[in-house]
């Protein structure tokens, strides 16, 4: 192990990067976490070791796991469907309402609050559940002076990615996703190589060249785009002038004379369309300005009806509390019942004509006499009758602003059909002329000027395509000093990853698995390019029931079944994070995958995981991994209370406090309301040795 430790260290000499330390995690005002009896929402404190986040199906685990992925990474993430090779390195937005859609009141007012430790420093961070914007970032007073930028979100960038000891935010969100969480819509490492080449960027070029790979890598792609934009205009430019020089050979007066007459029919055409989109550009600025109008009134109208409805309740409910506000908003807003969760849309409605109709509550429908606290009839009375009336005048100009919206939509579709038909026609009469010109050349008529310049635009159309051809081969030239130095790099590190992930794997498969490192000729972009680039690369062997001895390579997921495909690419997570985090500590995040483990590997998957959190030099790192209550080992097992072998061990520290119960916190699914004795009897079975 000395040499695989000197390797290490001459490697990750180059750079180092902190991965984040989450320590606590707090929810409030979540429906999906209303919380125990005594204590309001969800707050769980995670230690060092595994830690274990305890449900049923459907009751949130999942929920939770992407809750602190997108604490740690807003709103942004990598784009969906590219290939990291062939992508700009820019992130892009993602669903922001992605936890309010789960609930009836869309998180209107919930919040999550993060604390995690990064490098020597604690971040304590707030979000905003309804669509993830911060609320606020509050760094320990420890250290220097954090950078602090107009926007809030632009100040947390700054912070992790200088703290992290990384380029920029878009390097912290790819080495969350592709290390420290292993959640459902994960993306592979292992057998993405350009994955692995933008990890191993990260980890292994140095902090002055960083910037220069990316703006290098960038402009090689945007040339390749550019080149490919160009050549298939060129391309389609010279199919159509050398159709039109071999029609011409072959023209007959009569063929001029057609010609000649279908320019003029185009001409005609063209000034008639003109003239038509003229008349319908003056009528869609006409309905445009009157549909504003009308959606201008009618969101005044919206306003007063929304104050008068504060009014009448005030009038009827004069010490309504905060929570009882909120259930008839909920109600008056039609979008649901926050105390049996309806959303059907006639029984709310029955609710609110309760209130405006009868002067009723809506929850128990008590008439006011009924009412601890009601206001003069009188007064609510002549509030419901304006507020109907008003709902009257508001229903009518809102219809009126529908009517004139689908007028303004019927005119902006003539004004596109017309201009559409003026493009065609325009393009029409371009290659009719053109037609003609080599027509009239061809027959002595005029001569070849008109041929000559698109001769001459087609040179300088290649002439664009050759220039950024070249301006891609220079960018990857220069970019090829820098992959030979991550190679190098990594080259150094091998030895001890292919360690590391051979003995965290044997826990979790009973095959032979093994990686093996080599360089490799890749593309950028597109299109071809005589410069060579070599990128290191680590490779999957092994062995089967056929092939029992000598592994053999698995160089993609449709090679090895659903299951060892979880492992190694956990496993390979695992043996990276370890090495490249160092002796500092780490979070490693996983929806753990128990149901692709047999009753002999739980235990050893629990003891590779503990190990991983536990037993190594320098600070304890921390692993969370969800866990289904199915009367299996997983549990004991993640808790380090089973050896590699199954049998039960004694441990020195109380491990109670690692488990976050969510049958505690979560809202009672029907499974957890009928069967709650049963759940809690294997709750008390899988804690039994603690």
């Amino acid at each position: 192990m000395q040499n695989s430790d000197a390797s290490a260290a001459k490697a990750l000499s180059v750079r180092q990067i902190y991965f984040p330390v989450i320590e606590h995690i707090d929810v409030d005002g979540y429906v999906l976490y209303p919380g125990k009896e005594d204590a309001v929402g969800l707050s769980h404190e995670f230690r060092a070791g595994v830690n274990v986040i305890l449900g049923i199906n459907g009751i949130g685990k999942t929920t939770l796991l992407l809750l602190l992925y997108r604490m740690l990474t807003g709103d942004r993430d990598l784009r969906e469907g590219e290939e990291l090779g062939g992508a700009q390195r820019k992130l892009t937005k993602s669903d922001n309402s992605v936890f309010a859609v789960r609930v009836p009141d869309r998180a209107a007012s919930a919040t999550a609050t993060l604390r995690f430790r990064l490098r020597d420093r604690t971040i304590t961070i707030t979000r905003s559940l309804k669509d993830l914007s911060l609320v606020s970032v509050v760094p320990d007073e420890a250290g220097a002076a954090l950078p602090v930028h107009t926007e809030l979100e632009d100040t947390y960038k700054a912070v992790v990615a200088n703290l992290a000891g990384l380029d920029d935010f878009f390097d912290w969100v790819l080495l969350l996703k592709y290390l420290v969480f292993y959640l459902e819509d994960r993306r592979s490492l292992v057998w993405d190589k350009w994955a692995q080449t933008e990890v191993f960027r990260i980890l292994f070029l140095p902090d002055s060249t960083q910037a220069n790979y990316k703006g290098l890598l960038n402009s090689a792609l945007s040339a390749d785009s550019q080149a490919r934009n160009i050549q298939s205009v060129l391309t389609g430019e010279q199919k159509k002038l050398a159709r039109l020089e071999r029609e011409s050979a072959q023209a007959s007066p009569e063929d001029l004379r057609l010609l000649r007459a279908e320019v003029d029919g185009l001409v005609y055409r063209s000034e008639r369309v003109e003239t038509q989109l003229a008349s319908y550009d003056v009528e869609r600025i006409q309905c445009r300005d009157n549909a504003a109008r009308l959606r201008s009134d009618a969101e005044k109208l919206s306003q007063k009806e929304r104050e008068l409805r504060e009014t009448l309740l005030a009038s009827i409910f004069p010490k309504l509390s905060d929570y009882g506000a909120f259930a008839i908003a909920s109600i008056e807003a039609l979008r649901g019942c926050i105390v049996c969760g309806s959303v059907d849309a006639a029984h709310l409605e029955v609710a609110r004509k309760r209130i405006h109709e009868k002067l009723h509550c809506p929850l128990c429908d008590a008439d006011p006499l009924e009412q601890e606290q009601t206001a003069a009839s009188d007064d609510a009375a002549a509030n419901s009758h304006e507020l109907d009336d008003l709902i009257q005048r508001s229903a009518s100009i809102k219809a009126a602003a529908v009517k004139a919206e689908a007028e303004e939509n019927a005119a902006i579709r003539n004004y596109s059909k017309v201009q559409a038909e003026k493009y065609e026609i325009e393009r029409d009469l371009r290659a009719s002329r053109q037609k003609l010109e080599v027509v009239e050349r061809a027959a002595g008529i005029v001569s070849s000027g008109g041929v000559n310049n698109s001769r001459e635009r087609l040179q300088l159309l290649q002439e664009s395509v050759d220039d950024y051809k070249m301006e891609k081969n220079d960018a990857l030239g220069q970019l090829r000093v820098l992959i030979e130095e991550i190679s190098a790099n990594v080259a150094d590190f091998k030895e001890q990853l292919i360690e590391d992930f051979q003995r965290i794997i044997a826990h979790f498969l009973a095959e032979k698995c093994e990686l093996t490192f080599r360089t490799a000729a890749r593309n950028i972009g597109q299109s071809s390019s005589p410069v060579a680039l070599l990128f290191p690369e680590f490779h999957v062997l092994m062995t089967s029931g056929v092939f029992r001895e000598t592994g053999t390579p698995r160089e993609d997921t449709g090679s090895v079944s659903e299951s060892q495909k979880e492992f190694i690419e956990l496993a390979f997570r695992m043996a990276v994070l370890s090495a490249s985090s160092g002796k500092h500590a780490c979070t490693l995040i996983i929806e753990t995958p128990e149901a692709n483990l047999d009753a002999v590997f739980i235990p050893k998957a629990g003891a590779a995981l503990n190990d991983f959190a536990l037993k190594r030099e320098g600070e304890r790192s921390t692993i969370i991994a969800s866990s289904n209550l199915n009367g299996s080992q997983m549990i004991p097992a993640l808790l380090g209370l089973l050896d590699s072998h199954g049998a039960s061990t004694k441990l020195e520290t109380d491990v109670s406090k690692n488990v976050l119960n969510l049958l505690d916190f979560a809202a009672k699914s029907a499974a957890l309301r009928d069967f709650s004795a049963e759940y809690q009897t294997q709750f008390d079975k899988a804690m039994a040795g603690i």
